[in-house]
């Protein structure tokens, strides 16, 4: 049955993310360390180890390949990462018994979608940048380069600026895109278009919200960069697990920033949201 819509709360949001990790912590932090902290280990590890190439050159190319696929992989395995907690999420905060197997396979089924929904978003973070930015920044670019003009210097800090702020606006506008997409079966836009509408209105609220896992996530790094001191092996290892760590918080958070715009716009409880996936 549907509750009363209410004002979203920063609270709730925190108090089901980090209660969503405390009841699973093995389950979330134990897939993002598979799909991203050990395939991150596995690239440095591929472009550092001896033997690759004595030419320059030829390193470079190979160096860049590999980042090229790493990239990509990385892409497919968050969206695929996202897309399961999301699904265990629901079920959990439903007071569900979740089958991590079937959330696995339901997020599978539904990842060629979710690899449209994330070109979508980022072409239009490179339109972004394409037509905002970088005009500004190169024409103000020359002007530095041929007569050092203060004036030119501040257009092109203005730009980053600009491109920064158009940025933290559409992550805002769509950042509930890919749980949409995962719980209510909608296209491509269908699931922008819904993202846009929960958070309109909690915009403000979430920004707060991310500059407080930012500076959790500095807070996190901190032991983590201690550990790297150790050795280029330690810092490789260390880095890979803050990464992992902070994915499986950001991940369970977006789950948890879902289901609070949806209780608080429309009034949808836990228990709708996880008869979906019944």
């Amino acid at each position: 049955m549907a509750t009363p819509p209410a004002a979203f709360s920063i609270g709730n949001v925190i108090n089901n993310t980090f209660g969503l990790i405390a009841r699973n912590a093995v389950v979330f932090l134990g897939l993002s360390i598979v799909m991203i902290a050990l395939p991150q280990i596995l690239a440095v590890y591929v472009v550092t180890k001896p033997g690759l190439s004595a030419n320059v050159a030829e390193y470079t190319s190979a160096a860049v390949l590999i980042a090229v696929l790493y990239y990509l992989a990385f892409v497919l395995l968050y969206v695929l990462l996202q897309s399961v907690i999301m699904i265990f999420s629901v079920r959990d905060l439903s007071g569900e018994r979740v089958d991590i197997r079937q959330c696995i396979g339901e997020a599978v089924r539904k990842l060629p979608g979710l690899i449209g929904l994330f070109i979508v978003m980022a072409l239009a973070g490179l339109a972004i940048a394409a037509l905002g930015f970088m005009p500004l920044f190169l024409f103000s670019l020359g002007r530095v380069t041929e007569t050092s003009d203060a004036g030119a210097i501040a257009m092109a800090f203005g730009g980053m600026i600009f491109l920064f702020i158009g940025f933290v606006a559409l992550y805002l506008m769509w950042m509930v895109a890919i749980p949409a997409k995962v719980v209510e079966n909608v296209g491509v836009l269908g699931a922008l278009g819904r993202s846009r509408h929960l958070t309109k209105g909690a915009r403000l609220r979430l920004f707060g919200l991310i500059c407080v896992f930012i500076l959790f996530s500095i807070i996190l790094a901190i032991p983590f960069g201690m550990l790297s001191l150790a050795g280029s092996t330690a810092s490789t290892v260390a880095e890979a697990l803050s990464s992992a760590i902070s994915t499986a918080i950001g991940s369970a958070g977006i789950a948890a920033v879902y289901i609070e715009l949806r209780g608080a716009k429309e009034g949808t409880s836990s228990d709708q949201l996880a008869s979906v996936f019944a």
